[in-house]
């Protein structure tokens, strides 16, 4: 009984913990201390209605060099295709904001049968300290793309005037501190640099 009782108390903790570091991690990245957090709340009711938006079933991929030009383009096309607006509720299926940006451009690709495991969303700051998502398509070569409605050209990552907080990572719902070590879980994880 007391065995049960003790299981009960350190699944609570872990629960209360969990949920605690989940808020954390999102309300303030920057000072966030573990490697992996919960996906934003916003995120998580997308994916109840978009299950593609996940990344928990797909290990980490890498785009075929001779596709950048296409995922370049769709890039511009979303880019000019909507207008900036800023949400009041932050909601990723609707609205123009940057997640709107980022995830117009994501079910693009997917469409086009990129893999999913190869495109990753990204959070940052911009140089005006704002926060902000992106796009990333790891590419074959080792070279990681910022798709960013701020920009038409896709720049690689390390020419982004984005300072990465937290990506998506292969494999799980769990979003990853940008410096920190990927989970594996089982496949093989490309970095931020895209290296194996």
């Amino acid at each position: 009984m007391q065995k049960l009782l003790r299981l009960v108390v350190i699944s609570v903790c872990l629960s209360f913990s969990t949920a605690a570091s989940a808020w954390t991690c999102m309300e303030d990245p920057e000072n966030f201390k573990l490697d992996h957090c919960r996906a934003p709340r916003a995120f998580r009711r997308a994916v109840r209605r978009r299950p593609e938006l996940s990344m928990r079933r797909h290990k980490a991929a890498q785009v075929e060099m001779g596709r950048l030009d296409e995922a370049r383009a769709v890039n511009r096309r979303v880019n000019r295709s909507m207008i900036y607006t800023p949400e009041a509720v932050d909601d990723w299926l609707s609205g123009s904001d940057c997640d709107d940006y980022a995830r117009q451009k994501l079910l693009d690709l997917l469409d086009r049968d990129f893999p999913r495991g190869a495109l990753r969303l990204a959070m940052g700051r911009t140089p005006e300290g704002v926060y902000h998502l992106v796009l990333l398509v790891d590419a074959a070569d080792g070279q990681t793309l910022v798709l960013d409605n701020r920009n038409d050209h896709a720049l690689p990552i390390e020419h982004s005037n984005v300072t990465f907080l937290l990506w998506q990572s292969p494999g799980t719902d769990l979003w990853q501190r940008a410096e920190a070590k990927p989970l594996d879980f089982g496949g093989v994880w490309a970095a931020s640099t895209g290296t194996r």
